[in-house]
């Protein structure tokens, strides 16, 4: 007994030395540096999961720079979002990346100030018959209570297949627009499965609560949405 007691303790002293996170060290220009005297930045990297890195950059004197999640780390891939600071501690900046690019950047200068805010908004248009997936810089886009996990949530609750009428999988794609009280309005199919999958996915945005507004020059503005809905 002694013995496997010794054992599994062993174990998981290993493992827990295993998962421990990496340190790489960086000089001014961020090239990698093994000398002390060169030492300026520091980036902590721990390993969450397969294809998932939480890394932590930090000032020479410990403060914390960015914060982000990597998919990969060679090539370097960043996904999620990123938070950056300035030496005195205030936020700089907090970026939105998919595979690297970026999506949503909110700035802020050192008082705390918002200086610069755009956004990266899918919306889809029809060539040749089929839907086309492009984007549309926007200052501040709609954004549904909750984020993105919420709408995704809201959708899987309340999409549902129609009654009387063989089950169809595929892909209902609705244009609609959030007007300035976050109202979801005039919806419109342009990417169609069947009028009563049509008629469902209008249903479901009209069934939608307020967004908040879209903004532009931090006014509320109009904002034209696009939204695929899948039947499974």
């Amino acid at each position: 007994m002694k013995m496997i007691i010794t054992f599994l303790a062993l174990s998981l002293g290993q493992q827990a030395l295993a998962q421990k996170p990496d340190t790489i060290w960086y000089n001014n220009k961020w090239e990698k540096t093994q000398h002390v005297s060169e030492r300026h930045y520091s980036r902590v990297i721990e390993k969450l999961d397969i294809n998932n890195y939480r890394v932590k950059d930090y000032y020479e004197t410990g403060s914390l720079q960015m914060e982000g999640f990597y998919s990969s780390l060679d090539p370097d891939i960043k996904n999620g979002e990123f938070k950056y600071w300035y030496r005195n501690g205030k936020k700089q900046m907090d970026v939105t990346y998919e595979d690297s690019k970026e999506t949503q950047v909110c700035q802020y200068d050192e008082k705390g100030e918002i200086t610069n805010e755009w956004e990266l908004v899918p919306v889809f248009k029809i060539e040749n018959g089929k839907p086309v997936k492009e984007f549309k810089v926007i200052q501040r886009a709609p954004r549904f209570p909750g984020g993105k996990s919420a709408l995704n949530e809201f959708i899987v609750k309340h999409v549902k297949h129609p009654e009387g009428i063989p089950i169809v999988k595929g892909q209902v794609i609705v244009r609609f627009k959030i007007n300035t009280e976050g109202k979801a309005v005039n919806p419109t199919v342009i990417s169609s499965l069947s009028s009563e999958y049509d008629r469902e996915a209008i249903n479901l945005i009209n069934k939608m609560p307020n967004w908040e507004p879209g903004k532009q020059d931090g006014k509320p503005v109009v904002i034209t949405l696009s939204l695929p809905i899948n039947f499974n």
